[in-house]
């Protein structure tokens, strides 16, 4: 791999004057020296150059006080790194003195061969070591999971002193083992993206020098041969690049969730999680959002779950955010197989986001690995549940006839529109199950009864129902043309403080953006039967569907923005996974593009038959 690197030339001109800094502090240095010990000797000049980076810094000039100074240095509370040398050619012997003020109080420093007092004109009297150096390292790493790292001369040559390397805000201590230096991270890694100084004492890089990285994940060399020789005052900049092995990525501009489980074992059940899977999502350039090997993953789903292409949940050892929207541990990988258009759930999501529904789920698409095959384009996104970075209520149910909650109950009231008969099959899906109590589960009977019960038999029951949001994820279904309610199946509602609220919404890939339906889908199915007899339920529909229909009209833009997102990513997914024995959508056979036309003008027609339909009522 090419290493980056560079390194400032000597210039023995006058460097430009730094920038004005908020904080200004006059720098002076006291006049003498201590001699410790053998080594080189600090000799004095008639003026010193003060350096706060490659080629940027300042003249010095020794006065009649003793001191060097200039007024026009500026230093910053949290300056990270300083070299000040002599300014005459003489005093070319590799040796010079550099200085750092990570908070401005206390500098830091190590015993030297020679330490040179000095004192900042601040008038606080404050004074702090100076070290005799030869140059300093500027080192830059390219990943996060750096535990340490150690310099080692071409040549073993002795290196005298304990090194120090510093950030703005932070610093390590450097291990002297006399024929190397390391630094080790104080806590965790060191931080990608900064410059850490490794201030070195007097020693001779010109033969060349080897940096040792240790990572999490093992231990790289990176030799650096023929190093430039290091003038007085000068950086040498290395970028320390990421060496671990780039993942494959098929290139098609989205990110990919690489999942490798143990031992390569399949993931063949939606009721056991295959524990300690290794999990990795990294774009197309390597870069790495997410990594952990004690995920566990299972499948998901009812119906969907039959299908070639399987759904996946996943459950992170601890809570991350994935795709931008907050941390969780619980995320779903949607598979979109019978949509030809892979866009149908993230269409109707969007769609909702536009509404006064208190969450919606977010995704992105993704390329998926499994066990080391592409296993095509898929949905990663926000598992309905509550929490922080979710869902606020105080539970969450989810009406469906599959009927497989461990907590479930019929309710006494609701229609099942299909089957033609009374009662809601309700699963509890907070509480989860290990959480949920007798008690609890009695407090949520009785508040859906109470719901129920006012609203059929003429009680207040705005003051147990929300009726924003059953309004709006009524018209969300019907925009769609999501006639799942009338199972019902996928219908999910939840209370907070003691109201019940409808949404979130979810499951759009079946029969959904339809050309040329033209009627209301589920105007009798659950409550909303019941609802459409109230003349202020009726009113406030009518008045709704006025102010929203402005704020979804430019979704077939939407369309085609997603369309053109995931254009490489379906190809791939098509030859993979042809949904053409689906025959669920209509539009299998269709091409990618032609089905993407479809979508927006099923979308365009369905606006305008519910300007009628809904007017009607």
């Amino acid at each position: 791999m090419a290493l980056l690197w560079a390194c400032s030339s000597k210039d023995d001109s006058e460097p430009e004057t730094p920038p004005q800094q908020e904080q200004q502090t006059e720098l002076r240095l006291a006049l003498t020296a201590k001699y410790i010990y053998q080594g080189p000797s600090w000799n004095l000049s008639k003026s010193v150059r003060y350096y706060s980076g490659p080629g940027v810094g300042s003249v010095l000039t020794y006065g009649t006080d003793g001191r060097y100074a200039n007024g026009t240095i500026k230093e910053t509370a949290n300056a990270s790194h300083t070299v000040v040398s002599p300014d005459i050619q003489a005093n070319y012997n590799g040796s010079y003195i550099a200085f750092s003020f990570p908070d401005k109080q206390k500098a830091q420093a190590g015993i030297v061969p020679n330490d040179i007092a000095f004192s900042l004109g601040t008038g606080t009297g404050r004074s702090v070591i100076m070290q005799p150096l030869f140059s300093c390292l500027l080192l830059n790493f390219a990943r996060d999971d750096v535990k340490s790292v150690t310099l080692k001369t071409a040549d073993g040559e002795y290196i005298h002193s304990r090194v120090r390397f510093y950030t703005s805000d932070l610093h390590a201590e450097g291990l002297d083992t006399r024929r190397e230096i390391s630094m080790e991270a104080a806590q965790g890694g060191l931080e990608a993206g900064k410059d850490w100084v490794m201030v070195l004492p007097p020693v001779s890089l010109e033969k060349g020098f080897t940096l040792t990285v240790v990572t999490a994940e093992k231990s790289y060399d990176f030799v650096y041969e023929n190093a430039l020789k290091l003038g007085i005052g000068e950086f040498l900049r290395i970028t320390v690049p990421d060496e671990k092995e780039k993942p494959e990525t098929p290139g098609t501009g989205l990110r990919t969730l690489i999942i490798n489980t143990p031992g390569g074992r399949s993931i063949s059940s939606k009721d056991n999680w295959t524990e300690n899977c290794s999990v990795m999502l990294v774009d197309d350039k390597g870069k790495i959002y997410y990594e952990n090997s004690e995920v566990a993953v299972k499948g998901r789903g009812n119906s969907t779950w039959n299908y070639p292409k399987k759904p996946y949940t996943l459950k992170l050892p601890s809570k991350a955010d994935l795709i931008g929207t907050g941390e969780d541990k619980r995320w779903v990988l949607l598979a979109n197989w019978m949509d030809r258009t892979l866009l149908r759930n993230d269409v109707a999501f969007e769609i909702a986001r536009r509404t006064r529904l208190s969450w919606t789920p977010s995704g992105e698409f993704v390329e998926v690995y499994l066990n080391g095959k592409h296993i095509g384009n898929y949905w990663l996104g926000e598992k309905i549940k509550t929490g922080k970075s979710r869902l606020t209520a105080d539970y969450l149910i989810e009406m469906d006839t599959y009927y497989d909650a461990s907590w479930r109950f019929y309710s006494s009231y609701g229609r099942r529109y299909n089957d033609n008969k009374t009662g809601m099959p309700i699963g509890v899906k907070e509480p989860d199950d290990d959480e949920m109590t007798d008690a609890q589960f009695q407090t949520l009977k009785t508040l859906v009864n109470d719901a129920e019960k006012a609203l059929y038999t003429g009680g207040d029951w705005k003051s147990k129902m929300n009726m924003e949001s059953f309004i709006d994820w009524y018209l969300v279904h019907e925009l769609t043309e999501n006639a799942e309610p009338n199972h019902p199946k996928s219908c999910y509602f939840h209370f907070r403080d003691g109201v019940m609220y409808a949404g979130p919404v979810w499951d759009f890939d079946w029969y959904t953006f339809q050309q040329n339906i033209t009627w209301l889908v589920i105007p009798k199915s659950i409550y909303y039967e019941q609802f459409i007899k109230d003349a202020t339920f009726k009113a406030a529909l009518k008045a709704r569907w006025k102010e929203l229909k402005p704020l979804v009209s430019n979704i077939p833009d939407y369309i085609d923005a997603k369309a053109n997102e995931i254009r490489a990513s379906e190809k791939l997914n098509w030859a993979m996974w042809p949904c053409t024995s689906s025959g669920v959508n209509g539009d299998e056979w269709l091409s990618f593009d032609s089905a993407i036309s479809r979508m927006k003008t099923a979308f365009r027609n369905r606006l305008t038959a519910m300007d009628t339909a809904i007017s009607a009522l």
